[in-house]
């Protein structure tokens, strides 16, 4: 099992071995019995790990959109329900910071880019608190 300090320095591994330490971490912060407290700081490590990481588009490239998708669900329903923190804030904007990368963006199907687009809407409306109407239902 993975741990918050395998992610602290990426610096010796592969780009596949790198995600799959991050992977690991994303989904146990997932987890329905994960404690709250617990998820966060596991979210947290895995955005600060990539963040800091001098390969962090290799590794994006091997990181299932799956995962980086429902991180950002994560941080959507923490700033919901908990409201204005400043931890909260950051890991979401740093989540979004993470999926404009190129190493991500370009992997996002046709098919699937309503909903990323909504899910980046859904943590702009969080982190603002106020709606955002996509184009699609202005009326014009």
């Amino acid at each position: 099992m993975t741990t918050i300090a395998d992610l602290r320095d990426l610096t010796d591994l592969s780009r596949e071995e790198a995600a799959g330490r991050i992977s690991d971490i994303l989904a146990e912060a997932g987890r329905h019995d994960a404690a709250e407290a617990r998820s966060v700081e596991s979210d947290r490590a895995a955005a600060a790990a990539l963040r800091a990481s001098a390969q962090i588009d290799a590794i994006l490239e091997c990181l299932e959109l799956h995962s980086l998708a429902a991180l950002m669900e994560r941080c959507v329903e923490r700033l919901r329900r908990i409201g204005d923190e400043d931890a909260l804030r950051e890991l979401t904007w740093d989540v979004l910071d993470l999926v404009r990368r190129r190493a991500v963006a370009r992997r996002i199907e046709q098919s699937a880019m309503t909903e990323w687009s909504n899910l980046v809407l859904a943590a702009v409306e969080a982190l603002y608190g106020w709606a955002v109407v996509p184009p699609s239902r202005r009326n014009v």
